[in-house]
């Protein structure tokens, strides 16, 4: 992976954070899968074929610590997100 294609991952927006009962998704290309671990690395949540601009309903999660895994064609990123 070049810098270039690292410049293009990290245009990933998530709001607002901290989050309560919904999370939002924005990005130049679409999102190929969403997975969410809570602070003991278990998966609580994967989504696949988001859009551009999506969300994802979050009141079901406790509040705390979450870790965002977010691919692309262009990449992986991982993100800290916390739920009120």
């Amino acid at each position: 992976m070049s810098v270039d294609d690292n410049n293009l991952i990290s245009q990933i927006k998530i709001f607002p954070v901290p989050f309560k009962d919904q999370l939002f998704f924005q990005s130049k290309d679409d999102l190929k899968k969403i997975t969410i671990f809570n602070s003991n690395g278990q998966k609580v949540l994967e989504k696949t074929s988001f859009s551009s601009e999506s969300y994802i309903d979050t009141k079901a999660f406790f509040i705390g610590f979450y870790i965002v895994k977010i691919e692309m064609l262009t990449g992986i990123e991982f993100k800290n997100i916390i739920k009120q």
